[in-house]
């Protein structure tokens, strides 16, 4: 939800040498036991929910949905172009992103060819420009239905343009990641969770630290080849001011293994060491610690027992960690976007793409609903810790205390009474499983 999670865990740690100690994420007191749930629940027996009532409806008509264009729903490439106000990424609600320097030249686009896109970004500086002179700085531009929110950065200026539905705070986090994008502990990686971490005695790894080097990884399907890559990377929430040289190792398709070390000439050493983790994971066992590891996946819905529950993400703030849900009807994509162009296509692969295209849209609204609760329950001005919104499609809800968040999607015609028992069951069930879902304790070495 922001940048103080980080992804789950799979159920299964990397086994670790003797001489490792196992030291907490936190003191043991601080986690939610049991008893700690039970008094939640509590004490919320006398919570008093608010309302959610926005002006915005969330929900969107299939009418509206089966209007839009289908290339809205696809995967962001460089291909895509900008120069003109009727391009795709403009007129589609896509978040663009814009880097430039004080002197308003191009540096990076998400969309388009940061060339062509060279008038574009000197408006941008003009505009900060302008305000600059005055004395004051540009922050944000609304207008009817987009949004411009303008970061200044060492010599640098950033651009986040979205609906106008977008909230500020987590365009100003994307923002923040942009700048800290190029920017070390032994992690073991299964797709996008932390199967097991490692880590010097008094060190911490934070989780936009972590979800930095996911992205990084991720960001190339280089990385994926047979050897070991070696690269200098920033970790800002770690040293802001130093590097610290990561070795890459990819297991499969799936399974990566990252170890950092301040040493620029550890690479030969650290290769040996993941050589080896990896060979105990394929032996060790007749390699079920590496099968589990490949079947790990997110919570279904249908484990939790819980009737007209959709969709959740919980996010344990103890461990900064979270764990959501996998996609359940009306959420779930039986087919998957195809590259194809709809011109030409068969009228029955047109309609498995449209819909697939309407699934996306909700989830998309899910999404923007956590975001919008997580807005709310984090607001000084109004402070609430439990707050919910109908549509005519669903029921959000979000829950926040100080050990937990949490935020879920229900069936639209339930009451308040069944709201409340739903979320008990929920938060029930969750702590039942957190030994699997999060990272409680972490080995340590001197």
């Amino acid at each position: 939800m922001d940048e103080d999670v980080c992804s789950s865990k799979s159920e299964v740690d990397m086994t670790c040498s003797a001489e490792s100690d196992a030291e907490p994420f936190i003191d043991n007191d601080a986690l939610m036991t049991t008893g700690a749930v039970d008094r939640i629940l509590k004490e919320s027996e006398s919570l008093k929910p608010t309302q959610l009532k926005v002006v915005e409806n969330v929900a969107q008509s299939s009418e509206s949905l089966l209007s839009e264009d289908s290339s809205s729903t696809k995967s962001s490439t460089k291909q895509a172009t900008c120069s003109t106000p009727e391009d795709p990424c403009w007129t589609n609600d896509l978040l663009h992103v814009f880097v430039l320097s004080e002197a308003g030249k191009p540096i990076y686009s998400r969309y388009g060819n940061e060339s062509d896109l060279s008038s574009v970004m000197s408006v941008m500086q003009a505009l900060v420009s302008f305000v600059a002179n005055s004395g004051d700085e540009l922050q944000l531009i609304n207008t009817i239905d987009k949004k411009f929110l303008f970061v200044s950065r060492s010599h640098l200026i950033l651009v986040a343009f979205s609906p106008v539905s977008e909230p500020t705070p987590h365009l100003l986090t994307c923002l923040e990641y942009v700048y800290n994008q190029g920017l070390v502990f032994g992690i073991l990686f299964h797709k996008d969770d932390i199967v097991s971490i490692v880590r010097m005695k008094n060190q911490q790894l934070s989780p936009s630290d972590i979800h930095l080097l996911l992205n990084l990884i991720g960001s190339s399907q280089s990385f994926k080849s047979a050897q070991s890559h070696w690269l200098p990377i920033c970790l800002p929430k770690f040293d802001a001011n130093g590097f610290l040289y990561a070795s890459v190792t990819y297991l499969n398709d799936t399974t990566c293994m990252v170890l950092l070390t301040v040493d620029s000439e550890k690479f030969y050493p650290l290769k040996s060491i993941t050589e080896k983790v990896f060979a105990l994971l394929n032996t060790t066992n007749n390699g079920d610690h590496l099968s589990a590891i490949m079947s790990s996946k997110f919570p279904q819905i249908s484990d939790t027992g819980i009737k007209n529950l959709r969709h959740f993400v919980y996010k344990s703030i103890p461990v900064g960690q979270y764990i959501a849900s996998e996609w359940t009807v009306p959420y779930a994509i039986a087919y998957e976007l195809s590259k194809e162009s709809p011109v030409g296509m068969d009228p029955e692969r047109k309609t498995k793409l449209l819909n697939d295209n309407i699934v996306n849209k909700l989830r998309q609204n899910v999404l923007l609903s956590y975001k919008r609760l997580h807005m709310r329950l984090h607001s000084s001005a109004i402070p609430t810790r439990f707050i919910y919104k109908v549509t005519s499609t669903e029921l959000f809800f979000g829950w926040k205390t100080d050990h937990f968040e949490l935020y879920a999607t229900l069936e639209p015609m339930i009451t308040i009474t069944e709201l409340g028992e739903i979320r008990k069951q929920l938060l029930k069930w969750i702590e039942s499983k957190k030994t699997q879902f999060f990272i409680l304790s972490c080995p340590t070495f001197s």
